[in-house]
């Protein structure tokens, strides 16, 4: 549990300290244009155990596929690359990038705390935007790592966190656009 509050003040300071990014540009199209990016929405799944309030704090890795990278600076991901969304919207979002090497792929570790006393649900807690560079992943290609993943559950009689990892499951869905 001390693991958690070290990564919910780590997160909240690094939030805090992070310089806003560059965005990339728009861009339309014809028909057979191909996708330039993957949008990667995070959920969760489960019920959350009895006497928790809410998700506290998620933390979890997603592997990409092979040439599919992030907008990041100094391994910290762009402003609007990894944000809250769903049952989190308001929440402090915050990544970080780790460029594949021969035998790692890339991956984005992803981190969100709530900024309410109550915390958030389950579900979609969170997008992030992927950039394509001219390769065209399928779906299962971009791997949510399960043993990454934690979270923590809000209980607000006890104003206490407890460690709720085992009673949710992270799953994913990808939109090439």
């Amino acid at each position: 549990m001390n693991r958690m509050r070290m990564l919910l003040i780590c997160v909240m300071s690094l939030t805090m300290a992070a310089a806003c990014g560059g965005g990339g540009g728009g861009g339309g199209g014809g028909g057979n244009t191909a996708p330039t990016t993957a949008i990667v929405t995070l959920a969760t799944s489960g019920t959350l155990p009895a006497g928790v309030d809410g998700i506290g704090a998620i933390d979890i890795t997603l592997a990409l596929p092979a040439g599919v990278t992030v907008a990041a600076t100094n391994q910290v991901t762009d402003s609007g690359v990894v944000t809250a969304s769903g049952t989190a919207t308001g929440a402090i979002a915050f990544g970080t990038y780790t460029a594949a090497t021969t035998t790692i792929p890339a991956t984005v570790r992803v981190m969100i705390t709530s900024s309410s006393a109550g915390g958030f649900g389950t579900g979609e807690f969170a997008t992030v935007n992927c950039i394509l560079n001219g390769t065209s992943p399928a779906d299962a290609d971009f791997t949510v790592l399960a043993e990454s993943f934690q979270a923590v559950g809000i209980i607000v009689s006890t104003n206490s966190t407890t460690t709720i990892t085992s009673s949710l499951t992270p799953g994913m869905t990808v939109e090439l656009q």
